[in-house]
């Protein structure tokens, strides 16, 4: 399996800073057709999402960066009940297909599981389109296991430690 170290990914707090990148990333067609809802976001409409999403108590957005510097994803946990975080993942096109899904997503989980997250512990949980397989492959390659699932998509999910 690769590493995080191997590939030098480092993984921080988004900020509003990061909101161009994010936005293209939103905004890009093949992202965009993994989401529940696909429509393009107006860049105003953007901010004004990600300086909420930052100023949440209840979301932790996070972006990676290679070993160049160059940020390449996001990744974004929403914690929806006392149960559940739900997970998310973007990888710019740039990054895509040359192995950092797997050790972005294994690096954030940690980074994620080092935050002040009330208990009970958590499942993560991922809602994957069944239409996109290198996604549902991702989160199965970080532990993730399929306990769901309806005709447009696939549930997975596993526990977090928390530190």
């Amino acid at each position: 399996m690769i590493s995080p170290r191997s590939l030098g990914i480092h993984v921080r707090r988004a900020t509003i800073k990061d909101g161009n990148f994010l936005y293209r990333l939103r905004n890009d067609r093949e992202v965009r057709q993994q989401f529940l809802n696909g429509d393009a976001v107006a860049y105003a409409d953007h901010i004004r999402w990600l300086t909420a999403t930052i100023a949440s108590p209840r979301r932790v957005l996070l972006v990676g960066s290679d070993a160049a510097g160059r940020v390449f994803g996001q990744l974004r946990f929403d914690r929806v009940n006392p149960r559940w975080i739900d997970v998310s993942i973007s990888i710019a096109r740039s990054h895509r297909g040359r192995g950092f899904a797997v050790p972005f997503l294994q690096k954030g989980i940690a980074a994620l599981a080092k935050q002040p997250i009330p208990s009970p512990k958590p499942f993560l949980r991922a809602q994957i389109k069944r239409t996109n397989p290198a996604s549902i492959h991702t989160f199965e390659r970080a532990g993730f296991m399929r306990y769901a699932g309806t005709a447009m998509y696939i549930f997975l999910r596993r526990t977090i430690k928390i530190s």
